[in-house]
């Protein structure tokens, strides 16, 4: 804490200005350092070097530091060496547009590909679905020639019913009649 020399009857210690030669100084910002503006072809050109794979860090190093000079300069008033610079920068665009040429053939090929399995799965889903519709008239079919057999099986079973009563009616009857027979041969022997 802070000893304070005033009376209690004044102001806090930490209410009070600060003692002379204690006052902040300001720090001293270091100013941001602006990035140099880029031409965008430079740039393009800045990242097809940073991306070429099979060209040495040094060669990189190199002719990423001179593209700036080489390029900004007007062709007619090149120096032999930024007109070889520029030559090797070619050299590394063109490289890397083959390989990108390369991949892009690769991916129409791979893409050829999987058009071609479309194709021949599209035309095996139509088969398949010829298929179907076939099996579905088919089931149709069998669906009502069973609905007609179960039908049909259900009538002769009314039918035999009716006969099998009959026939119960006839046995019946024959019973009685077999009975009315023995009954008269009967009557016959013992009268005769």
């Amino acid at each position: 804490t802070v000893q304070c020399s005033r009376p209690p009857t004044s102001l806090p210690c930490e209410a009070m200005a600060p003692k002379r030669g204690t006052k902040r100084q300001a720090e001293a910002a270091s100013p941001v350092a602006k990035k140099p503006k880029v031409d965008p072809a430079i740039a393009g050109v800045n990242e097809a070097i940073e991306q070429a794979a099979d060209l040495p860090e040094s060669c990189r190093k190199m002719l990423l530091a001179s593209v700036t000079s080489a390029l900004g300069a007007p062709s007619d008033e090149r120096h032999e060496v930024q007109v070889a610079v520029v030559a090797m920068i070619g050299q590394v665009v063109e490289a890397m547009q083959a390989k990108l040429q390369e991949a892009v053939d690769a991916q129409g090929a791979s893409v050829g590909g999987v058009e071609v399995r479309r194709t021949d799965l599209q035309v095996a889903l139509a088969v398949v679905g010829e298929g179907l519709t076939a099996a579905m008239d088919d089931f149709d079919t069998k669906k009502k020639t069973l609905a007609q057999a179960a039908e049909a099986a259900l009538w002769a079973k009314g039918v035999l019913q009716e006969k099998q009563e009959a026939q119960r009616m006839g046995d019946v009857a024959m019973v009685q009649a077999k009975e009315s027979k023995a009954a008269l041969d009967k009557g016959i022997e013992v009268d005769l």
